[in-house]
């Protein structure tokens, strides 16, 4: 029987670096020693941090290999060469601004195995950076550390023994798996009995606010607060969200809420104290409003001027290349709700277009908007200034016939050939006249003619209502 050996040669060679803050990084220079007569180039030596972390060399003519540019802390440096067992190294350690020097010399080893595990979490948490440390159960010493990988399975080279398995992690409960039996040279996977690390609850709180349209941001209610591991809940009244009993590690919280656009937040839970989440604002959802204002009497559509009833939104019309009587308009930015859009023209009865809803960001196309022309200064007022020029709430009012210079006598009908009920000429007693609509509801256009003192008869006047 060939007895193993292993020897480990730690010094410290002194190097300038010359790496700033952080601290300097460290090294690992070593040599592979396989005995009398076998080849050392060329063999696969590899290096796993205590973070987990991987690299691997093969080694050059006379079994060198080296690792540069590490993080000072402990690693492990494992080698199977061909037609060997596997040897295994724990606890190397680098040191900032200094290089580790090791001699790997590997022989038969007929009393070691390897045993495979895996690490869960309860509740579906991710386990990688996990790490298990095998413990001889009749002494309780620590033998190897393996690290965990992001499938939640270790590997690890050691003595027959039995063993108690603790694994631990900074985002959960430890797990313990005891009375496990490597037997001498065996080869064994216990990953159908995964240690289990228990969940160490972390929660989360904020408050979200919503844009309001030239105004501060207000507590927005119902807002729905969705992590990418599945956890849902909504805002109160105040804006306020809390959600408990959550997994650690990092996370993405998503917030939605109709009309506005929607945000997103990246954050780390940790175990204990509740993690607070910054404010966050959401945006309003804005649209663009557009349509087409034509002149009835086909005139140059210049000067139209389109607005949002009641609000700061306006812009003039644009008249059309091909069809100048017509003209283009588009409102941008417009947010979320029900407006009345107007048209104005100097000389032109305004044209409304009412119960146009905007929602979200789709873009709004407005029916068309066609202004009529007021003519002689002709116009309908029904008595009330509180109410909205161009509309009446009772069908009797008043004829504006403030332009019928020189009249003698008068006509006026909603019925433009004046045939309809009584339509004929009565003596012109002064520009304000009394008139009764047909209804009270829709759209009314009245139209009124004059004779001078000689019997002429004026052009035919009209004013919409």
């Amino acid at each position: 029987m060939i007895d193993a050996k292993r020897v480990i040669i730690a010094g410290g060679c002194s190097r300038d670096l010359g790496v700033p803050d952080p601290p300097a990084r460290g090294a690992i220079e070593g040599t592979v020693d396989l005995g009398e007569g076998q080849e050392r180039a060329r063999r696969e030596v590899r290096l796993i941090s205590d973070k987990g972390s991987r690299s691997t060399q093969s080694t050059a003519d006379g079994g060198t290999f080296a690792f540069g540019d590490l993080a000072p802390g402990l690693y492990t440096l494992t080698l199977t060469p061909s037609g060997f067992d596997p040897l295994i190294e724990p606890g190397v350690r680098v040191n900032a601004g200094q290089t580790t020097t090791v001699t790997l010399i590997t022989a038969a080893q007929p009393s070691t195995g390897a045993l495979t595990g895996k690490v869960v979490v309860a509740g579906g948490g991710s386990p990688e950076g996990a790490r298990v440390a095998f413990v001889f159960k009749d002494s309780m010493q620590t033998v190897a550390v393996a690290a965990v990988g992001r499938d939640g399975l270790f590997t690890q080279r050691v003595p027959s023994a039995i063993y108690v398995l603790r694994a631990s992690h900074p985002l959960y409960l430890n797990g313990q798996l005891d009375d496990v039996v490597l037997g001498t040279k065996e080869i064994k996977d216990i990953s159908a009995t995964p240690i289990s690390l228990g969940l160490n609850p972390a929660s989360l709180s904020g408050r979200v606010f919503k844009e309001v349209d030239d105004g501060a941001p207000v507590a927005a209610q119902m807002v729905q607060v969705r992590l990418d591991s599945g956890e849902i809940t909504t805002t109160d009244v105040t804006g306020r969200f809390t959600m408990q009993g959550l997994t650690g590690g990092p996370r993405i919280a998503h917030f939605s809420l109709p009309n506005f656009s929607d945000a997103e937040r990246t954050v780390t839970l940790v175990p204990g104290p509740a993690v607070a989440l910054a404010d966050v604002t959401l945006p309003l959802l804005r649209a663009v409003v557009s349509g087409t204002i034509e002149l009835a009497d086909r005139q140059f559509s210049q000067g139209i001027t389109v607005s949002l009833t009641g609000t700061g939104y306006s812009t003039t019309a644009a008249p059309d290349s091909v069809e100048p009587w017509k003209a283009t308009y588009r409102l941008p930015q417009v947010p979320p709700g029900t407006y009345e859009v107007s048209a104005t023209r100097s000389g032109y009865a305004r044209g409304t277009q009412p119960s146009v809803l905007v929602t979200g960001a789709v873009p709004v196309s407005v029916p068309n908007i066609v202004l009529t022309q007021t003519l002689g200064d002709f116009s309908i007022d029904d008595g009330d200034p509180s109410n909205t020029p161009g509309y009446a709430r009772d069908a009797g009012v008043i004829l504006n016939l403030i332009g019928f210079s020189g009249a003698a006598s008068f006509r006026a009908s909603e019925d433009g050939t004046f045939a309809a009920g009584d339509a004929g000429f009565r003596p012109f007693t002064g520009p304000n006249q009394p008139f009764t609509l047909t209804t009270t509801q829709g759209n009314h256009v009245v139209y009124a003619e004059y004779k001078d003192s000689q019997g002429v008869i004026s052009p035919r006047f009209f004013a919409p209502r």
